[in-house]
């Protein structure tokens, strides 16, 4: 019939929080800031941003981008994460495994991560316990315990 519309009910994507501020806002798939994360929400994964975050309005397309695409690379090499820190150049990833991975915004977070799973696994079949991997550079830093 005439004048139907299908309605859909957005979900939140994430919890972004400004590194400055104490509050933990809602963010919608597109970016779109909703509002303090709630009771019924208070487990949604939680990411750090540190530009300022405004209900109503969208966070940076290239940061969302990079989320999903940081969520999609850890998946592809089977690795979990704790917790991600964006800032205007690095995204900073706590690994569940208590790995700190550092990788610039503008490098391909794919191939970085297939980088940081290939180390790991190197290193762990040596026996080294792997702390922080710093992949800004030209040269792989890797810290050890």
């Amino acid at each position: 019939p005439q004048g139907r519309r299908a309605i859909e009910e957005r979900t939140p994507l994430c919890a972004v929080q400004n590194e400055k501020a104490n509050e933990v806002y809602m963010m919608a798939n597109d970016g779109y800031g909703w509002g303090k994360v709630n009771e019924r929400y208070k487990d949604l994964f939680r990411v750090q941003y540190s530009d300022e975050i405004i209900i109503g309005q969208y966070i940076s397309p290239e940061i969302l981008n990079l989320y999903r695409d940081t969520l999609r690379a850890i998946d592809e090499v089977n690795l979990s994460l704790t917790k991600i820190v964006f800032d205007k150049n690095t995204t900073t990833v706590s690994l569940s495994n208590n790995i700190t991975v550092l990788i610039l915004n503008k490098k391909g977070i794919q191939d970085s991560f297939k980088i940081v799973h290939s180390i790991i696994d190197n290193l762990n079949q040596n026996d080294k316990k792997v702390s922080k991997i710093d992949l800004r550079y030209d040269k792989v830093i890797v810290s050890y315990n």
